[in-house]
């Protein structure tokens, strides 16, 4: 072996870069072990905010089903106040059924500007929160910094 291969084999395992013939399988584990760490954050973060979805969805529907019995009841003693007011269940009934299919006809020229727009950012909302919650921690450490 020359002088030039001893020295350069030598310079190798005192640097960083050569220590050790495995430093190549050590990095290359090292990185593969950050890349799973990160795809387990990752499938954490959205397992998280799929439950947080549900859980809210859940909620709303819930309070959607108390409120429609609630209505409901509500709409039936409408209902028989008009019929003693006209002296007709028939009418009383017909005048709430009339209020119920005006409202629905709203509701359904209004469904894209309106609905939909009010479910997709309560979607949104919920999906992102965790998001805004660290761009306000980015923001604090910067003014804090300053």
């Amino acid at each position: 072996m020359t002088w030039k291969k001893k020295l350069s084999r030598q310079r190798r395992k005192n640097t960083p870069m050569g220590k050790g013939e495995g430093f190549f399988e050590e990095s290359k584990q090292q990185i593969v072990d950050y890349l799973q760490d990160r795809l387990l954050l990752f499938k954490l973060d959205v397992v998280e905010r799929g439950a947080k979805l549900i859980a809210t969805m859940f909620t709303i529907l819930i309070v959607a089903l108390f409120a429609f019995f609630v209505l409901l009841f509500l709409s039936v003693m409408a209902a028989f106040l008009f019929g003693e007011l006209l002296h007709h269940i028939f009418w009383g009934f017909a005048i709430v059924a009339a209020f119920y299919v005006i409202l629905l006809a709203l509701v359904i020229g209004y469904r894209k500007k309106i609905v939909q727009k009010y479910i997709v950012d309560i979607v949104i909302g919920i999906v992102f929160e965790k998001a805004k919650e660290e761009n306000k921690e980015e923001i604090k450490a910067d003014d804090n910094a300053q």
